[in-house]
């Protein structure tokens, strides 16, 4: 007899403690579900209020990126980082925008296509670097877009530089023409150039 009730008391024991666990299991489970409920974001929003938040978040993006443009005008620190390349002959290629850029820092200018680019000496990457001359700058009132002009003078040489740029620079084009070769012109973004920024080396001053 005594020998069953240490059974039935053990069984008991087990069972109890098989219950304990799945409520235990299933209490955390509810936790967890109301504890990411609550951090899920309102997602039934109209069509309507969606479009508008994206309206308002590309206008928030458009006036920042024109800001920024703006102030890189005034102090006259800039760089056209190119993704395309075409030579005189209106012949396209694409590029690394890394080594491919027309910049203006202050009165200096740089000038760098690298070898992947298909211009230049073959195997070789071309950077110029010079001082800048009859520097020009000019905004168009209805589109606000802005064309600059100015003159790199290098050692062995000069090259006219004409910048066009929309208001956010996302749209760029540097259209080179040097007093030693052929027009070449590059079509990317253009960024603002700190003043630590590293460029060409201007291996041909």
């Amino acid at each position: 007899m005594l020998l069953g009730t240490v059974v039935v008391q053990s069984l008991l024991s087990t069972v109890n403690t098989t219950h304990m666990k799945k409520v235990i299991f299933i209490l955390t489970v509810i936790m967890v579900s109301l504890s990411l409920s609550a951090q899920e974001p309102v997602t039934n929003k109209t069509r309507a209020e969606k479009k508008a938040e994206r309206k308002e978040l590309k206008a928030k993006k458009t006036k920042e990126l024109s800001s920024t443009i703006e102030k890189a005008m005034k102090t006259g620190n800039y760089v056209v980082k190119a993704d395309q390349i075409r030579d005189k002959y209106g012949r396209m290629i694409m590029v690394n925008s890394s080594s491919n850029f027309v910049a203006k820092r202050g009165n200096e200018a740089f000038v760098q296509f690298g070898p992947e680019s298909g211009f230049g000496p073959v195997g070789t990457g071309v950077a110029y670097k010079g001082t800048v001359s009859n520097y020009k700058i000019t905004r168009e009132e209805k589109n606000g877009y802005y064309h600059v002009y100015f003159i790199v003078n290098c050692n062995f040489g000069t090259i006219t530089v004409n910048i066009s740029t929309n208001p956010t620079g996302e749209s760029a084009d540097a259209r080179l023409q040097t007093s030693f070769g052929s027009p070449i012109s590059f079509t990317g973004v253009m960024v603002p150039v700190l003043s630590s920024q590293k460029l060409a080396s201007g291996n041909n001053e």
